[in-house]
């Protein structure tokens, strides 16, 4: 059998597969994720194939007619919509796809994200197109499987666009390091610092050894049912979408316990040899009322692309959690706050993004994507939406790094997802 032949053989079997994904999918997928919530959106534009917001602040949207601008402005009334320096804030381009067209293609090839190389998949509002994310020099094999694929799942050519990068890893790092009370100099600390209460964006250590620990970043308090506790990583624990009651200290063994892991919702089957899950999330319970600091993230003194400061002057400087952002559009600007980069911020490059992680075989379906600095121990980052001043709106949880056109990119998991699969959380 040629290789030709046996590529296509093999996608045959792939997609015969594919209802797999579909059919294991739990009840948690019933929600309305961000594809779904754009597709609404456009049912009142004709021929809506998707939006996006430039650096200026413009809006730009695509559409099968361009011309037919008025059935845009009255759908978009209600949005949030910046002008930009040039007087304009909103340019209608046209578009050869309409974005639900877009979402049922990238839907119907979920499958190749089981073949090697495929990094992600993403339903592209700001491309009018299907991409699909590859690693950097793709074998031939590999991508001919993928154009295959392609092929198979009746999607043209053309509606289909690629990105290069490199895999997305989950950012744990194992340190040895000693804690400093921020009581002792109160008028500076670090996010690596002892500080009572947690606010979030404060690093978390767990499976420690006499030399080592591993750490990550507390994501946000919050309370679930009547138990206050803090979201972090599923993968911030001792194994991932399972319960083993993984004990944490903050910020090292030293500086004391403060919670043990009780949520941790296992995968589930979703393709020929992967599991899936919506968010990258765990629930761990404080261990004292006193430790949680509710709808506080802490708040170093300033800010960057790619690295931030991690200092806090005075200690108590917090963001103020008002509550959950909405939905991001690409090229919304978005900050994080990591034990390891500090306080980062940047552009949404993808919303609703399937991402498989590196090195496991495991993928996060819906997942957003920031162009903006990550490093080994942010996992767990609280990601929110900042105006200035002190107020945050609280967008999800970071929990992995990788590369696409030559920037670092990291991924984060939605509140909304995350609370589909933890239960309803009180953030403020």
């Amino acid at each position: 059998m040629s290789k030709r032949r046996l590529a296509a053989f093999s996608v045959i079997a792939l997609f015969a597969a594919a209802s797999t994904w579909a059919a294991t999918v739990p009840p948690a997928a019933t929600f309305r994720d961000a594809d779904d919530e754009l597709i609404a959106l456009g049912r009142g534009i004709p021929g809506f194939g998707g939006m996006f917001v430039d650096a200026e602040g413009a809006l730009h949207v695509w559409m099968l007619d361009p011309d037919a601008g008025g059935a845009v402005e009255k759908a978009l009334s209600g949005l949030a919509r910046p002008t930009d320096p040039a007087g304009e804030s909103l340019r209608l381009h046209r578009g050869d796809f309409t974005f639900e067209r877009l979402v049922a293609w990238k839907r119907t090839l979920t499958p190749v994200l089981s073949l090697p190389g495929v990094l992600s998949l993403d339903a592209d509002e700001a491309r009018n197109r299907v991409t699909i994310g590859i690693v950097h020099d793709m074998a031939p094999a590999d991508r001919e499987r993928l154009e295959a694929a392609l092929a198979a799942g009746d999607v043209p050519s053309r509606a289909v666009a690629f990105r290069e990068g490199e895999p997305f890893k989950a950012l744990p790092l194992a340190v040895n390091a000693n804690a400093i009370d921020a009581k002792a100099s109160p008028s500076i600390a670090t996010l690596t610092d002892k500080i009572r209460p947690v606010p979030g964006g404060m690093q978390v250590a767990f499976g420690c050894s006499n030399i080592a620990c591993f750490v990550c970043t507390d994501g946000f308090t919050a309370i679930r049912g009547k138990t206050l506790g803090f979201v972090t990583n599923s993968h911030c624990t001792g194994e991932r979408g399972t319960v083993d009651s993984t004990r944490y200290s903050q910020s090292t063994p030293s500086g004391g316990i403060v919670g043990t892991e009780i949520v941790d919702p296992p995968h589930f089957a979703c393709g020929v040899g992967r599991r899936c899950r919506f968010s990258d999330a765990a629930f761990v319970k404080f261990d004292k009322k006193s430790f949680g600091s509710l709808a506080r993230i802490a708040k170093p003194f300033n800010n960057g692309t790619d690295f931030g400061l991690t200092l806090m002057t005075p200690a108590t400087s917090r963001f103020v959690v008002s509550g959950a952002g909405p939905s991001p559009r690409t090229g919304d600007i978005l900050h994080k706050v990591g034990r390891t980069t500090g306080w980062t911020y940047g552009p949404v490059t993808g919303t609703c993004v399937e991402v498989s992680v590196s090195g496991t075989d495991i993928t996060y379906s819906c997942q957003t994507l920031v162009t903006a600095g990550a490093d080994g121990g942010d996992s767990g980052s609280p990601v929110f939406s900042w105006g200035g001043g002190k107020t945050a709106q609280l967008q999800g949880l970071l929990w992995g790094g990788g590369d696409f056109d030559g920037q670092r990119v990291y991924a984060f998991s939605s509140l909304g997802q995350i609370q589909q699969e933890l239960g309803a959380l009180k953030i403020k």
